[in-house]
């Protein structure tokens, strides 16, 4: 039998890919982010020191309770908290995920080693009432499998745990008496909001 010979393998180089993908992911995701807010702030800055005024929908504001929470706060909440990338982490009420989008600037800037993708997969819930912001939501992350809880804050204490306590992963819905996951396409949602 011939010796084959296998590929070898540059750690270190597939290292500089890996970490390359992430700080191209980051990018994509807060371009994504300031088309969809109307934002114009450099966001690869961390922190952002300067607030920029965002309108506030009247009508969100009004049936959801929104109000847009702006980078550079959402920037000192982030310093203040100090969030690692291997913890777990909800954005209750995360509208269309900026706060998430800081935190993965701030992980993508402070740990050489962050990999976004595996964070949010495995380390990440948003949780949105609001449909027009879980679209919006769903198409920033759109290259990405979230984790996402469909209602109301108040009612995460129902949801799923896995075996370790653990929230269920995947898009989760809550249709009034419990939490389902059983819609595949965004158009769907519309069916969830009759609370």
């Amino acid at each position: 039998m011939k010796n084959m010979e296998l590929p070898s393998y540059n750690i270190k180089n597939n290292m500089a890919i890996f970490l390359e993908r992430s700080f191209m992911m980051i990018t994509i995701l807060e371009t994504s982010f300031k088309h969809h807010s109307h934002l114009t702030q450099d966001f690869t800055i961390f922190p952002i020191t300067e607030i920029e005024q965002h309108q506030i929908r009247t009508e969100n504001k009004e049936n959801f309770g929104e109000v847009f929470t702006p980078a550079a706060l959402c920037d000192k909440m982030i310093l203040i908290s100090k969030p690692l990338p291997d913890q777990f982490n909800i954005d209750l009420c995360c509208g269309m995920g900026n706060f998430t989008i800081r935190m993965l600037r701030y992980f993508t800037n402070t740990f050489p080693d962050f990999n976004l993708k595996s964070y949010l997969e495995n380390y990440h819930w948003f949780n949105e009432l609001n449909p027009e912001n879980v679209t919006v939501l769903l198409d920033i992350f759109k290259n990405v499998q979230i984790n996402l809880l469909v209602g109301p804050a108040e009612k995460i204490k129902h949801m799923k745990c896995d075996s370790n306590g653990i929230f269920l992963k995947g898009i989760w819905h809550w249709n009034g008496k419990k939490w389902i996951t059983d819609v595949e396409e965004p158009e769907d949602f519309d069916k969830f909001f009759e609370y």
